[in-house]
C-alpha cells in the first residue's frame, strides 16, 4: 500500500479473476522494498476509472498479469494500451508482461516479450525469485538470470487463419544464388530495368533510366510517340 498522491514503483494491472496471484505478486514486491498500487488494496469504493487513471500517472512501471480474462477485459486493455502508446517499442521497459494462466496474447501484445509464471504458481520460492529478477530495475534486456529461463519471446502479428504449409521447403538456396549473382556479376548490376508503356493502341518499350542509348537525355514521357499530321487551317 502507498500514500495517496505519491509516486510509486509499480501498478499491477490484473483481471478480477486473477486477484489471488496479483496479491501474491504484490506482497513479493512490497517485501522486496517496492511501492505497489493494487486495485484490491488501494481503490476501495472510489470512482474506479479515476483511480485507474491516477495509478497509471503515478506508477513508474505497470505489471500486466496476462490471462484469458485479462485479454478479454476492456478496462485491462485500456491500462496496458495507455502505457504502450507512450513508448511503442517498450524501450523504457515500463510495461512488464507476466503470464499467469495458459493464454496466447494476440495483436500488439504478442510483439512484446513476456515472462511465463504458469508453472511457478505452486512454487513460492521460485515464483519470488523469477518475479524479482524480472522486475530488477538494473536488469539488462538479455540478462542471463533466473527469469531468462521463463521468457517468452515476442512474436510477429499474424492473422489467425495463417498457418505453416506442411510441404513448403523454402527458397533459401534459390535466394542465396540470386544474391550471389547480384553481388558478383557486374553485367547484372548494370542492366537497366525496363517497362512497357501503352497509350491507346500504341505500345512502346522504354528503358527506365535518365540516359538514352546515345548518351543524351531520354525524351519526356510521351514526347517520342508518333504525332498525328497537323491539319491545315482554312482561312
Amino acid at each position: 500500500m502507498n500514500d495517496v498522491g505519491s509516486k510509486v514503483d509499480i501498478f499491477i494491472s490484473r483481471a478480477g479473476a486473477d486477484n489471488a496471484i496479483a496479491q501474491e505478486i504484490a506482497r513479493i514486491l512490497e517485501e522486496a522494498g517496492y511501492s505497489v498500487i493494487l486495485q484490491d488494496w488501494d481503490f476501495g469504493h472510489a470512482d474506479f476509472v479515476a483511480k485507474m487513471d491516477d495509478a497509471l500517472i503515478r506508477s513508474q512501471r505497470v505489471v500486466t498479469l496476462l490471462s484469458h480474462e485479462y485479454l478479454a477485459s476492456n478496462y485491462c486493455g485500456i491500462e496496458w494500451r495507455t502505457v504502450y502508446a507512450r513508448d511503442p517499442g517498450n524501450f523504457d521497459q515500463r510495461l512488464v508482461l507476466l503470464r499467469v494462466t495458459e493464454c496466447e496474447p494476440i495483436g500488439i501484445l504478442c510483439t512484446l516479450a513476456s515472462t511465463d509464471l504458469v508453472s511457478l504458481r505452486d512454487k513460492p520460492a521460485q515464483l519470488r525469485a523469477v518475479v524479482l529478477a524480472r522486475l530488477d530495475p538494473n536488469r539488462k534486456p538479455r540478462a542471463a538470470d533466473v527469469a531468462a529461463a521463463y521468457q517468452r519471446d515476442a512474436q510477429p502479428i499474424l492473422h489467425r487463419d495463417i498457418s505453416p504449409v506442411a510441404d513448403f521447403i523454402g527458397r533459401d538456396a534459390a535466394m542465396c544464388a540470386i544474391d550471389e549473382a547480384l553481388r558478383t556479376d557486374a553485367s547484372l548490376r548494370s542492366r537497366r530495368p525496363q517497362f512497357r508503356v501503352s497509350v491507346g493502341s500504341a505500345s512502346r518499350r522504354s528503358h527506365a533510366s535518365t540516359a538514352g542509348a546515345g548518351g543524351g537525355a531520354t525524351p519526356a514521357f510521351g514526347s517520342s510517340m508518333p504525332r498525328a499530321p497537323a491539319r491545315s487551317r482554312r482561312a
